[in-house]
């Protein structure tokens, strides 16, 4: 093989290991928007979820979690799913009082997702 044979296939074997890369997997994004205390025994957590694909939106797994010095707490694990004028939200209901403290929802990656995280909200607001 020429030395120009083998620079040209080296060149497509990068141009083809980029684009197979670039073209994986979708761009999802997280909200948060409520944090909200139900009742003296429960809480309330909901949120969106954006992607350029329905399956990186529709009964995409999150996870909704309370920083904490020693690591975070995982509060619990719930689906999003089509609201018919609200997009793709989530919605996760637990039967532990509301602490202080501030959360974030993640969204783990999938065979053809990113993963994403949301912006931290803080109980009570600030």
């Amino acid at each position: 093989m020429t030395r120009r044979a083998t620079i040209l296939s080296v060149v497509a074997a990068c141009v083809v290991a980029t684009s197979a890369a670039a073209g994986g997997k979708a761009a999802t994004t997280l909200h948060f928007t409520h944090v909200i205390p139900a009742g003296p025994d429960g809480s309330y957590f909901e949120g969106s979820i954006e992607s350029s694909k329905k399956a990186c939106k529709n009964d995409r797994k999150v996870a909704v979690l309370r920083r904490k010095n020693e690591g975070n707490e995982r509060i619990g694990t719930t689906r999003s799913e089509k609201n018919a004028s609200l997009g793709y939200k989530w919605v996760l209901e637990t039967s532990e009082p509301l602490k202080n403290g501030t959360y974030f929802a993640k969204a783990p990656a999938t065979g053809a997702c990113k993963a994403d995280k949301s912006p931290d909200v803080r109980y009570p607001p600030t």
